[in-house]
């Protein structure tokens, strides 16, 4: 059992991931950023968190000696779309004309809008006569009957059905090597995947990329199951050694 505290320049450490991905067992840092988990020397560790580079860390028997380890966690900096500022001249009537509107379609119900309005509904097991939304006074009889307006718009819409969203692929504007090289430090490569040397390294990433599944990985979302795909493949590509 180790106990270890992640820093963070200016950040809280609360709430980080903390998994052995050689017993797959895990832990969660306290607001301090102190945890504990169970780990041998050469373990490897996997840290994670929403405001923080993905970190691995292999155990070392020094680590096990000390009583509280301290492990420096990098910040994840992520880019925003570019933003474009149209200044205002201040004159409303100007600035209205320059402004672009979406002009939103009123006929989703049809082009029989006021026939919801005037229709008298017949009662059922399903609704009733009354207008329930109304006050009971009778003052507005025969008002808009918004439950049936909105399961009505739901259909014209197709709010509701269970259709299956078809999720966009994310594609890298860099091939997969070049990609994975900027995410990871040397010391992933060299310690983590125990490469030899640079040349490995390459053989090993295109061994790595010829797997369909290897570039949706890239997404920036994705670090974490990328971590475990590379640990995956270098035993694939161990064995072929």
């Amino acid at each position: 059992m180790i106990r270890g505290k992640l820093v963070s320049d200016g950040m809280i450490t609360e709430n980080v991931n903390v998994k052995n991905l050689n017993t797959n067992l895990s832990s969660i840092s306290d607001e301090l950023g102190y945890f504990t988990i169970a780990a041998r020397a050469n373990d490897t560790l996997l840290l994670s968190g929403v405001n923080f580079k993905p970190g691995v860390l292999v155990v070392k028997q020094l680590d096990m000696d000390v009583e509280t380890m301290t492990i420096q966690l990098n910040l994840s900096v992520e880019e925003l779309d570019e933003v474009v500022v149209n200044s205002l001249s201040g004159n409303l009537e100007k600035d209205s004309k320059r402004m672009k509107v979406k002009t939103i379609n009123n006929n989703i119900l049809g082009n029989n809008n006021q026939t919801i309005i005037d229709k008298k509904y017949i009662g059922d097991q399903q609704s009733s006569v009354k207008n329930r939304t109304m006050p009971a006074d009778g003052s507005i009889e025969d008002g808009l009957d918004f439950v049936r307006i909105f399961k009505t718009a739901g259909k014209a819409l197709g709010i509701g059905k269970n259709d299956k969203k078809k999720t966009k692929e994310y594609v890298s504007p860099k091939i997969f090597p070049e990609a994975v090289k900027e995410k990871f430090t040397t010391y992933f490569f060299m310690d983590v995947l125990q490469l030899k040397d640079t040349n490995e390294t390459a053989l090993f990433l295109a061994f790595a990329e010829s797997d369909p599944k290897a570039k949706p990985l890239l997404a920036p979302d994705k670090e974490f199951e990328l971590i475990d795909f590379l640990i995956d493949k270098r035993k694939e590509f161990k064995k072929q050694e």
